[in-house]
C-alpha cells in the first residue's frame, strides 16, 4: 500500500473536532499567583495548549476547550 493510501485511510478515521480559543496574559511574581491563574481556567473548561514567558514575571497563556455543539 502507499503511503498516500495509508494516509487517506488514516484521514477518514479522525473526527472533526471543534475548538474555542483563548489568548489571557498574567502577571504572576510567584508560582502560586500563576497557579491560580491556570487553576481559575481550568475550572471553567479550559485547557493550557502554549505558554510564553516574554518578560521575566509576565507570561502569555494560550487555552483551549472543545465547542459543544447544539
Amino acid at each position: 500500500m502507499s503511503d498516500t493510501a495509508t494516509l487517506n485511510r488514516e484521514a477518514t478515521n479522525v473526527t472533526s473536532e471543534l475548538w474555542d480559543y483563548a489568548v489571557a496574559n498574567v502577571h504572576a511574581r510567584q508560582a502560586a499567583g500563576l497557579e491560580e491563574a491556570l487553576k481559575e481556567r481550568g475550572r471553567n473548561g479550559w485547557e493550557l495548549v502554549f505558554m510564553h514567558e516574554p518578560m521575566p514575571c509576565e507570561y502569555r497563556l494560550v487555552f483551549r476547550r472543545r465547542l459543544v455543539e447544539c
